[in-house]
């Protein structure tokens, strides 16, 4: 199909032609311009445990190259990858010759992944939609202005998501919503298959016993840790650090930080820290912070920028205590005494305590 001289992929034959070529392998429909942040393709095995049939959001950053998993922010407003396995995919193709609209489906037109995805959900197809937790996309202006090529699959895609029909601006808001509802319910789904997949180490590879005995200390120490991380990728991430000179505090913010909620982010930093100096007592020590250090301006920059946000406050110390420590190998004792005054549960309490256990070992190592 052309549109303007420009060719311009279908969606219909894409998906017919994947069923045959897929010989009952997953089959993946996914936008160019997606960057998986995941260290195997074995994720899409992952989400297709969670239904038989996926549509994925993306994850906006401003960059491939410098993100982090606590700075990425899901959108919404589309659906850019979508995964199947051979029944569900056949299910799918079965639904769509039926549509007249799926005949319009092309990439670059406004509006089909909403009639996909709301063709995945149906019953028949046993299909869901959710945030894919680990699809980058570098953020950039809308590349078209024109919601009313959406005119065309309006219709079908109010009559198989159970919308008013009417104007074509008003289904797609409210196609958007539920999108929206549905990322949220299998949020937790998401988070999981993040933390298991975000360790660039194979969860197959057989790792060193002493990332086992580190993660067994960790999970021992710190009980949620057992049940909101997958143990693999818990044991992964700490053989890749322990293969480093020194651990790294942005690759263990990454793995462990997942939650929105500022209150939770402080307990996710402190076991980022604990994990750090875990893998640190086997090749590395700390030490106080050097003379001329600008601690004194760090905080008052962090006093100013958070205001009477004490939560926020916690939370941007414990950031700052925690760069300082693992990445730079200095101690400061102050900014320590300070975090454990903030804690405000046990699991905060476990994590602060193990951080102490840690620094006595590198003392003695010392």
């Amino acid at each position: 199909m052309e549109e303007m001289g420009k060719p311009i992929p279908r969606i219909a034959p894409i998906l017919e032609w994947l069923q045959g070529a897929a010989n009952g392998r997953i089959a993946l429909l996914i936008n160019s311009d997606i960057y998986p942040a995941a260290h195997s393709c074995r994720v899409f095995d992952s989400l297709l445990g969670v239904a038989p049939a996926v549509a994925l959001t993306r994850e906006e950053t401003p960059a491939f190259e410098d993100y982090d998993i606590d700075c990425l922010s899901p959108y919404r407003g589309g659906i850019d990858a979508f995964a199947f396995n051979p029944t569900s995919l056949e299910k799918t193709n079965l639904a769509l010759a039926e549509l007249p609209a799926s005949r319009a489906m092309c990439f670059g037109v406004p509006g089909w992944d909403y009639l996909l995805g709301a063709v995945i959900e149906q019953a028949s197809v046993g299909g869901v939609v959710m945030d894919s937790g680990l699809l980058l996309h570098q953020s950039h202006e809308t590349t078209y202005t024109d919601i009313n090529d959406f005119e065309q699959f309006s219709p079908s895609v109010a009559a198989l998501a159970g919308l008013e029909d009417g104007d074509c601006v008003a289904v797609a808001e409210a196609y958007a919503q539920r999108v929206e509802t549905s990322c949220k319910q299998w949020g937790q789904g998401t988070d999981l298959i993040r933390s298991m997949h975000f360790a660039p180490v194979s969860l197959e590879q057989t790792v060193d016993p002493a990332a086992r005995r580190i993660a067994s200390i960790l999970c021992d120490r710190i009980p949620m840790l057992t049940w909101s991380y997958q143990r693999p990728g818990l044991v992964g991430l700490i053989a890749l650090q322990l293969g480093q000179s020194r651990p790294s505090f942005y690759s263990l913010c990454n793995f462990f930080l997942r939650s929105k909620a500022k209150e939770r982010k402080f307990l996710e930093v402190l076991v980022a820290i604990a994990c750090g100096l875990g893998c640190a007592t086997t090749n590395g020590s700390a030490r106080p912070l050097p003379d001329g250090h600008e601690r004194d301006v760090a905080l008052i920059r962090i006093r100013d920028a958070t205001g009477g946000d004490t939560m926020q406050r916690r939370l941007e110390i414990a950031y700052l205590f925690g760069a300082e420590l693992i990445d730079h190998a200095s101690f400061d004792a102050d900014l320590f005494a300070e975090l454990a005054l903030f804690c405000a549960n046990d699991d905060e309490r476990d994590a602060v305590d193990l951080i102490g256990i840690f620094l006595d070992r590198l003392d003695h190592a010392a």
